[in-house]
C-alpha cells in the first residue's frame, strides 16, 4: 500500500488577538471574509488579488481564502451578515444625525467641486454657483459653499445646455 502526502499551502491562520481571532491571510490583515465578500460581490480571483497585491496577495491566497470559505461557509456567511447589518445600522444613524443637523442623506448632495468635475468644468470657476443660483440646478447653501443634488447634476449634464457662454455670444 502506498502512503499518501498531504500537502497543505497553509496561507490562512487564526491568531488570537489578531483581527478578532478571525481567518485571515497570513502575513496580513485581510480576513477571508473580506475576500469572500468581494468574491460574492462579482469580483473575479484576479482582481481581488491586484487590488491587494500591494499587501502580497496572490491569486493562489485568494483561491486559499475561497477554500476556507466554502469549507466553513454558514461561519462567514454569518459574519458577512453581522458586518451588513452593522453597516445598514451605521447608515440609518448617520443619515439620522444629518437629518438633526438640517443636512441631507449622505449621497444625495455633492459638493460644488464634485459638481464641477461631473460636468467637466473647472472648478475655480464660478459656472456651478452660476447654474445654483438660476435655479438650473437644485443646490443648497451651506455656509459659503454650496451642495448640489447628485441628480440634478446628472440629468444637466445629460441635456444638450452646457456651462459656459452659448456660441451666439461669443
Amino acid at each position: 500500500m502506498v502512503d499518501s502526502i498531504v500537502i497543505s499551502n497553509e496561507y490562512i491562520v487564526k491568531t488570537p488577538g489578531i483581527c478578532g481571532g478571525r481567518a485571515r491571510i497570513d502575513g496580513t490583515r485581510i480576513g477571508v471574509e473580506v475576500i469572500a465578500g468581494l468574491y460574492r460581490s462579482g469580483a473575479t480571483v484576479e482582481q481581488i488579488a491586484d487590488g491587494y497585491s500591494d499587501s502580497g496577495i496572490t491569486p493562489a491566497k485568494v483561491h486559499a481564502a475561497l477554500a476556507y470559505y466554502y469549507d466553513n461557509q454558514s461561519e462567514i456567511d454569518a459574519m458577512l451578515d453581522d458586518i451588513q447589518q452593522m453597516a445598514e445600522t451605521g447608515q440609518a444613524q448617520n443619515d439620522q444625525r444629518r437629518a438633526d443637523k438640517g443636512l441631507p442623506p449622505a449621497g444625495t448632495y455633492v459638493t460644488s467641486r464634485e459638481a464641477a468635475e461631473i460636468l467637466g468644468i473647472d472648478h475655480e470657476s464660478r459656472w456651478v454657483a452660476r447654474l445654483c443660483r438660476s435655479g438650473q440646478l437644485d443646490c443648497r447653501k451651506v455656509g459659503r459653499d454650496w451642495l448640489v443634488s447628485r441628480q440634478s447634476v446628472e440629468e444637466y449634464a445629460q441635456s444638450d445646455r452646457k456651462p459656459g457662454p452659448r456660441s451666439a455670444d461669443r
